[in-house]
């Protein structure tokens, strides 16, 4: 993380100081041409056909070569991890990391980043991480609590997945023993990141 913010400034670097260049150099062309260029066609068509026009066009085209020509950025690389511990309240947490009592969360805000996410409405755990993974309000992604209800059969189920058994089970005794696999759906909308 901190390696690629340096890779932005150094770019950013490199951007500014050629728009420097870029601008001393086209002012002082146009103070050498004359400074202002009167003309007498309408205001939308004045100044297209004009050398400083031409010699701005140029040097645009010239700066958008020089910009292509360079490295692609590493980004697609980078691999990101976050790491979310339900129920943990961020205010013990930096209290905590404070007194030094959790010396591997301080580590890992000091190489990383640490960021306080509040909570969904309603405050349910299955609700708030389908709000990080989708990034969608309970509306969106149609998780609203632990169950929902089958509106025919008035029976409970799991509001992120349903699991169906599979079709095929040998009896063996006490004990069933499937023969294939069960299926499971996915209840949650949205795209996840």
């Amino acid at each position: 993380m901190l390696d690629s913010n340096r890779h932005n400034s150094q770019q950013f670097r490199y951007y500014f100081v050629f728009s420097r260049v870029l601008n001393v150099f086209t002012w002082d062309l146009f103070r050498r041409l004359g400074g202002v260029i009167h003309s007498s066609a309408p205001r939308d068509v004045r100044g297209l056909k004009s050398p400083i026009t031409k010699l701005a066009a140029l040097l645009l085209l010239c700066a958008l070569a020089l910009v292509s020509c360079q490295r692609a950025s590493r980004r697609g690389d980078q691999k990101l991890i976050i790491l979310g511990v339900d129920g943990l309240d961020p205010q013990l947490l930096k209290q905590y990391i404070e007194q030094g009592r959790m010396p591997n969360f301080a580590a890992l805000a000091r190489t990383g980043s640490f960021r306080e996410l509040t909570t969904s409405i309603p405050p349910q755990s299955p609700v708030a991480w389908s709000n990080l993974i989708t990034g969608m309000n309970a509306g969106g992604h149609g998780i609203f609590d632990f169950i929902h209800r089958d509106p025919k059969t008035l029976q409970p189920y799991f509001s992120t997945s349903r699991v169906e058994p599979p079709k095929h089970t040998v009896h063996l005794g006490s004990w069933v023993i499937p023969i294939g696999s069960g299926t499971a759906e996915q209840l949650r909308e949205g795209k996840a990141f």
